[in-house]
């Protein structure tokens, strides 16, 4: 593979993970689910997620005072052919569901991020483009009031 084609798949997986995290964040079921492929798995939290109905659902029912950000850093993407690639990047998540607020009740205040880890993606490219196969999130570092 020429390093042309890796520079265009490293973006495009760049650019599906940075959407996954925009959208999730906006609590966007609909785009989040988009980005995966249509047999696409999230592990998420020790569930296994499977197919758009579920994982734009689980965006869905997330609690509606929920005020989240994801930072993305450091990915490196490996792609293993013309349709697939791998990549693992580094996540900080942020999060606040403070009783009794609604989710434009801003700033927050937050003592750090809840979880420190890293992302690891497999992407596939289908006839929609390329889409997220499989995402799970490994917690490296967790705040001690989500232990």
């Amino acid at each position: 593979m020429d390093s042309r084609l890796k520079l265009e798949i490293t973006a495009e997986c760049w650019q599906l993970l940075l959407g996954y995290v925009r959208h999730l964040d906006d609590g966007n079921g609909e785009g989040v689910a988009a980005l995966f492929a249509e047999d696409g798995v999230w592990d998420r939290a020790g569930k296994t997620i499977r197919g758009r109905d579920q994982i734009r659902a689980t965006v869905l029912n997330r609690p509606k005072n929920l005020v989240m950000r994801n930072i993305v850093t450091n990915l490196v993407v490996d792609p293993t052919d013309e349709n697939h690639a791998s990549g693992r990047a580094y996540y900080f998540y942020y999060r606040d569901e403070t009783s009794g607020l609604g989710p434009n009740d801003l700033p927050r205040h937050v003592a750090g991020p809840a979880f420190v880890g890293d992302y690891m993606t497999n992407f596939v490219r289908t006839p929609e483009g390329w889409r997220i196969a499989h995402h799970k999130a490994n917690r490296i570092f967790e705040h001690e009031k989500h232990q």
